[in-house]
Parts: C-alpha cells; sequence; structure tokens
C-alpha cells in the first residue's frame, strides 16, 4: 500500500508538467483533489450500498481525497457512486467524457474493481494499478515530448519519434503544454476543436520554430530546458 502515499506527489509532478491542462480531462478536474474522506465516511457508504470498498480504493479517498484527478473526466466523488444505478451492473467510479469512450472503470456489486471497455468485458484488478497506469502513462507521455523537444529538427519529426515510442496520442496537445503556449480562441475555439487543420498545422509550425529559437538561446546556460519554459510551483496538497 505504500505506493498510495506517492500519488499526491506525482500528481503535482503530472500538473507540473501539464499546466494548460492538454491531458484528457485535466480542464475538468485541474489535478485538484476532493476533500479526504473519514473512515466513518467511508464506513457509512458501506452499509449504504452493502458492500465493502477495496483497501486500496478506500486509502484512495482517505489519502488522496474524494475524486479528482483520474482517466477520462477524473475520479467521481464517493458520494455519486452508487451500485443501483451503475454500467452493465457496476458503477462508474471515473467521469466519462462522452459516450463511445474506450475504457470505464467501474465498482462491481461484489465491491470489486472492473476495467470495462466498450465490449462489456471487463476484467477485474488492484484499483492502485488501474489508476498508477494512468498516472504514468500521462507522465510519460509529456516528459517524452520534454525530453525529444530539444533534438527535434521539425514538428513532423517529433511527432514521428513521439509515436514511435509511445504508440498514437495527440501529440499536438502535449507539445502545447510542454512548452506553455496558449492556443488563440479565435483558430481553435473554446474547446479547442479541430476547424481548419491546414491553418491549425501553421500555428503548430510557427510555435516550434518560436519555442525552439527560445530553447536554443538559453541552451548554453545552467537549466536551459527550464529557463525555457519556466514552471510554476504546484501546490502537492
Amino acid at each position: 500500500m505504500s505506493g498510495i502515499w506517492s500519488i499526491r506527489e506525482r500528481v503535482a509532478r503530472l500538473a507540473a508538467l501539464d499546466q494548460r491542462h492538454q491531458a484528457p480531462g485535466a480542464r475538468r478536474h485541474r489535478y485538484e483533489f476532493g476533500s479526504k474522506l473519514s473512515e466513518a465516511d467511508l464506513d457509512a457508504w458501506e452499509r449504504e450500498n452493502g458492500v465493502s470498498l477495496p483497501t486500496d480504493l478506500r486509502a484512495f479517498y482517505t489519502v488522496c481525497g474524494d475524486g479528482g484527478p483520474g482517466p477520462l473526466n477524473g475520479m467521481r466523488c464517493l458520494s455519486s457512486v452508487r451500485l443501483r444505478a451503475g454500467l452493465n451492473g457496476a458503477a462508474p467510479l471515473i467521469e466519462a467524457v462522452a459516450t463511445g469512450q474506450a475504457v470505464a472503470l467501474c465498482l462491481d456489486g461484489d465491491g470489486s474493481v472492473v476495467e470495462l471497455p466498450d465490449d462489456g468485458r471487463g476484467s477485474a484488478g488492484p484499483f492502485l494499478a488501474f489508476y498508477e497506469r494512468w498516472l504514468d502513462q500521462e507522465t510519460r507521455r509529456f516528459e517524452t515530448i520534454e525530453r525529444l523537444f530539444p533534438t527535434s529538427r521539425s514538428l513532423d519529426e517529433l511527432y514521428a519519434q513521439a509515436e514511435a515510442a509511445l504508440g498514437k496520442f495527440p501529440v499536438a496537445d502535449y507539445f502545447t503544454s510542454v512548452v506553455r503556449a496558449q492556443r488563440p480562441e479565435k483558430l481553435f475555439g473554446e474547446e479547442d476543436e479541430i476547424r481548419d487543420w491546414k491553418v491549425q498545422r501553421n500555428w503548430y509550425e510557427d510555435q516550434f520554430r518560436r519555442y525552439k529559437a527560445r530553447y536554443q538561446f538559453h541552451a548554453g546556460t545552467a537549466g536551459g530546458f527550464m529557463k525555457s519554459f519556466p514552471r510554476k510551483r504546484v501546490a502537492k496538497g
């Protein structure tokens, strides 16, 4: 159970990498946990729902908080998790972004945590393993962009190298957060949607050249990358 004690620190690390909130769901949960629950709160929920929570899930709500950062749109508050009105007989633990998402993380009727794909054939496993897999994936994406950016000669090369290392993912979103670029609403709308990809791609190309020049200016100094793209200090909570 030692892993649960590092979760808040690791989420703070991810928040520092993603200060533009470009990871899926980050604009909603903003890497902020809810208030921590007490053992009495959890006991009351278990009595009401007639099931015992897994030890690691109990620890999440007492050590980390009642909902907050997590896959899709983040972890739900425990008070909104009800086994009586669930998904395929199980109550969702995470906020879905929209219908058609690839995976839902659910609490089954027997108290087990289940990863439930669209086909309904779920697999049970420890909650902490599911959560850490999400956390590791998102952190690795940002760190990969951060590592590859200084040596990439073009945006296309950055895309290719990042996807060769990690598979398909929205590289442009992660790049935007790594270099702290602010996407203009007139090009991307309020939700950063794809409108005119050719025009938007030109904007990404301009940002790559602009921030590449900034990085090269600071490259010869101590802490070159951090001087180029300074991070705000994010509280661990």
